[in-house]
């Protein structure tokens, strides 16, 4: 019996992720990342830790493919531009459940304990987004699935695998039912598993990320965000908004302080980009940068 070995292809960013690039250099069209070739590990020598533990998983796993992009950016500005937006909207927020220790490690001195969104989280201190931002920490053979290219591949990407990602969950229907803007209860006869493989290859999107992102995001699926029929009730003015029909399953502009507020800016944002459910396909990824 011939066995099959998958190619994983891992794409390792020296300095910072290539999600931030766009944070930092906001509406500019420039290429900031030079991409190395397959497995070209020549210039990791100015990184040698990294270079080491690359080394250690190409030997344990020789099926795996590492390119690496350099960005060119300097980390110290990177750092700065992560960290802005006190207090009213800080760009990097920690989760409460995640802090050890020293609760000044974690925290900003300008926001400390302030509450941001549901009020489980904090405005992150510089050395936390340092943390998170090092590649060094997230290079073994579990947390470097992180890093994992997010272009479509249909080698190794299949409506099986899809469904997998989606078993026992919400999603894991051959049919999905949802409310139009009109109020009317309509049916797509399709899985959540073949939209989501439609969309990632119309929009050269590994339909993996996409899946686990909204599986990630949504959980059991009794999000208010994703069931099609919210009211939201201004606490001072008791003036309501109703939102009929839209969907929001990546949470995308989804912040603020307190649920009810939280839900109403992520279905206002899922409204102005018209995401309602029959147009999953074509929304769902082209509008998840824009967070």
């Amino acid at each position: 019996m011939i066995k099959t070995k998958k190619k994983t292809y891992i794409f390792l960013i020296i300095i910072i992720l290539t999600t931030l690039i766009l944070n930092v250099f906001p509406g500019s069209n420039e290429v900031y990342a030079i991409r190395s070739n397959a497995n070209d590990l020549s210039n990791l020598v100015n990184y040698p830790s990294i270079y080491t533990l690359v080394r250690e998983l190409q030997v344990a796993h020789p099926t795996w493919n590492f390119t690496m992009l350099y960005t060119g950016l300097n980390w110290s500005d990177v750092i700065y531009n992560e960290t802005l937006g006190h207090p009213d909207s800080p760009k990097s927020l920690v989760q409460k459940y995640v802090m050890e220790g020293n609760m000044n490690d974690w925290i900003c001195p300008t926001c400390g304990t302030h509450g941001y969104d549901n009020g489980s989280w904090y405005c992150a201190s510089a050395k936390t987004v340092s943390y998170y931002m090092d590649i060094r920490n997230w290079l073994d053979e579990e947390t470097v699935f992180s890093m994992e290219s997010l272009s479509y591949d249909p080698a190794i990407q299949n409506l099986e695998g899809v469904k997998k990602i989606l078993a026992g969950t919400f999603m894991d229907v051959n049919q999905i039912s949802y409310i139009d803007t009109a109020g009317n209860t309509q049916v797509i006869n399709k899985s959540y598993a073949q939209i989501f493989m439609e969309a990632g290859q119309a929009n050269n999107v590994s339909p993996y990320a996409l899946a686990s992102r909204v599986r990630q995001e949504q959980g059991n699926g009794s999000s208010s965000l994703i069931t099609g029929q919210y009211t939201y009730t201004n606490p001072e003015t008791g003036e309501q908004i109703v939102f009929t029909g839209y969907y929001n399953y990546f949470n995308i502009k989804a912040s603020g302080n307190g649920t009810a507020n939280i839900i109403k800016n992520g279905l206002n944002h899922a409204k102005e980009k018209r995401m309602d459910k029959s147009r999953a396909c074509n929304t769902w990824w082209s509008t998840i940068f824009t967070k």
